[in-house]
């Protein structure tokens, strides 16, 4: 797969110009002076499948389409490389010579621009205002569905929560049976608070759902995916593949990026944000499923 995708890129080179490589787990990604081209990995991790080309052509339509709620401009095109005459072309969608691979095309966003790259510099006055903004960004995107995947809000988030401590406790399995633990009783202390949370507040996690709180919103809303241009908050990067990880609630968004900023030893910025974003959700419900939804990030 890593091959294949590899293989695009180097077709892709000489039709765009000089540029970067950059791997992430599903995508190549390659970046010019002004504009990035990205490749998705035909991998299949399970959560994330772009094994066929349908796929990887219908999962970057719908990465543009849903990035776009969030920022302007910077989601550019999909487009389609073909072979014409023994030579490789970049061209629309609609041009209907076979293709050979799908690349999603964005604007380059300057690296300074990034939350991920102020944390020296950033005041708390302005993740003050950081947070109001994401928060109000989240208030008008669309209530999700009832049903997502097959779950309701309540099961999904269950879920969820579920997988992580047993991809986990998986992962940890053939260690284990070679004689080394790397789970301790941290990891059960959590998973028994976690599940003891769960069943006491299933009630609260419905109506959040019922009360609009649950959104069909970013899924991902970490550092390296906000960025702050002529004064805007805009963000970038949500997850596409997997509407169980994008369908949220809105405290379950705040919590990953404030649960960052604490990881990231800048407790100051993260209760800033918290400020900023509970302007806008002042509920108590809101405030109670914090730390929830922190430890689920974590």
């Amino acid at each position: 797969a890593l091959m294949q995708a590899e293989q695009a890129v180097e077709i892709l080179k000489p039709l765009v110009g000089e540029g970067t490589l950059v791997q992430t787990h599903a995508s190549i990604v390659y970046i010019t002076s002004g504009t990035v081209y990205k490749i998705k990995k035909p991998v299949n991790f399970g959560f994330l499948d772009y094994t066929h080309l349908k796929q990887r052509k219908a999962f970057s339509i719908l990465e543009k389409e849903l990035n776009s709620r969030f920022c302007e401009g910077v989601y550019l095109d999909v487009l389609k490389v073909i072979e014409k005459n023994g030579s490789y072309e970049l061209v629309p969608l609609t041009n209907t010579l076979p293709v050979t691979e799908y690349v999603l095309k964005m604007k380059r966003i300057p690296d300074e621009l990034f939350l991920s790259n102020q944390l020296d510099s950033i005041s708390p006055d302005k993740m003050v205002y950081i947070g109001s903004q994401i928060a109000k960004r989240l208030s008008v995107a669309d209530n999700s569905p009832e049903i997502v995947d097959d779950m309701d809000s309540f099961g999904q988030i269950s879920f969820n929560c579920n997988e992580n401590f047993q991809q986990l406790d998986d992962t940890a399995k053939g260690l284990r049976e070679s004689g080394t633990e790397l789970l301790d009783n941290r990891f059960h202390y959590i998973k028994k608070v976690t599940e003891d949370f769960l069943s006491a507040n299933e009630g609260l996690l419905r109506a959040r759902h019922t009360d609009g709180f649950v959104k069909a919103g970013h899924g991902d809303l970490r550092m390296e995916h906000i960025f702050l241009e002529d004064g805007k908050v805009s963000l970038i990067d949500c997850i596409e593949f997997n509407n169980r990880f994008r369908t949220n609630d809105v405290m379950n968004e705040a919590a990953f990026l404030s649960m960052e900023l604490d990881y990231s030893v800048r407790i100051d910025l993260s209760d800033a944000f918290l400020k900023g974003f509970f302007a806008v959700y002042s509920d108590a419900d809101s405030l109670k499923l914090l730390n929830f939804f922190r430890c689920y990030r974590a």
